[in-house]
């Protein structure tokens, strides 16, 4: 099979996942890539900054136009913590690089920010019945569930959080 000499560029793909599996042989084929929800920082070689290092684009063909995991999680802890005045936050992520990426860098700056993580579960993408975490984080008592994940996930388990008796949780 020969290669088509006239695609220039992918737009996307949606979702970090994806994305990890996509770039490096787009970029191998110096194909460009732009994805408009991308947030994972290893893509773009963020995650050497954020530990000291220097920032080494992996993937020179790749771009994107949304804020990473590391300024969106961050961003959404500050307002969790400082402005609505949650102490105690359970966090739940569906273990996809988005998600999981996301609900990390939420812990940190929320930690750091003074509040206390009660635990870390996680979801099988595609799930329906969330009643195991559903019963392990009612008897915590979060103050906050911070959800990082997919948004097919997050209204049904909402649903259940609700009809297990936790009061009105609000979510990242």
């Amino acid at each position: 099979m020969e290669a088509d000499t006239s695609v220039l560029g992918v737009g996307g793909p949606l979702n970090s996942s994806v994305a990890k599996s996509t770039a490096p042989i787009l970029s191998k084929s110096n194909i460009a890539s732009f994805s408009p929800s991308n947030s994972n920082v290893d893509l773009t070689g963020q995650a050497a900054l954020a530990t000291g290092g220097t920032q080494v684009r992996p993937y020179k063909s790749y771009f994107r136009v949304c804020a990473t995991d590391d300024i969106q999680g961050p961003f959404a802890a500050d307002y969790a913590v400082k402005d609505l005045g949650k102490k105690t936050i359970a966090i739940v992520h569906d273990k996809k690089a988005y998600g999981q990426g996301l609900a990390e860098a939420f812990a940190k700056k929320a930690k750091a920010d003074g509040a206390t993580v009660l635990a870390t579960e996680t979801i099988n993408p595609g799930a329906k019945d969330f009643a195991a975490v559903v019963t392990k984080l009612k008897a915590q008592k979060p103050d906050l569930l911070f959800y990082g994940g997919e948004y097919t996930e997050a209204p049904p388990l909402t649903k259940q959080m609700k009809a297990g008796g936790s009061a009105s949780p609000r979510w990242g």
